[in-house]
């Protein structure tokens, strides 16, 4: 159950994800620290191995995206960050070429 659950979850993400630019791997890491206050205009988070320069890291949905699918991707975003912390499992992070803060994709990695 838990492996489709997390399959379903990184196909939403992945479904949902910009993908109108280019992206670099940032690597893989654990979610140390989710800040749900932003939720649902975008996610805020931090990883044990945070990119240089960055405070906290960013997931925002397309704003060209009707409010209902900007709001199941920070929803989707959020459960699957809380899915990695909990289950003491990896994120796989990609940003925009230039903007390590912000991700664009991300992928849940089993533990």
């Amino acid at each position: 159950m838990t492996k489709t659950f997390t399959s379903f979850v990184s196909a939403v993400i992945f479904l949902l994800s910009p993908s109108d630019a280019q992206t670099v791997d940032l690597g893989a890491s654990r979610v140390t620290v989710i800040e749900p206050s932003y939720l649902p205009s975008w996610a805020s988070f931090q990883v044990a191995n945070m990119p240089p320069g960055c405070g906290w890291l960013s997931m925002h949905p397309d704003p060209a995206d009707p409010i209902d699918v900007q709001v199941a991707y920070t929803h989707g975003i959020y459960a699957t960050l809380m899915t990695a912390m909990m289950g003491d499992a990896t994120v796989q992070l990609f940003s925009n070429d230039g903007d390590d803060c912000t991700i664009e994709n991300i992928h849940l990695v089993a533990p």
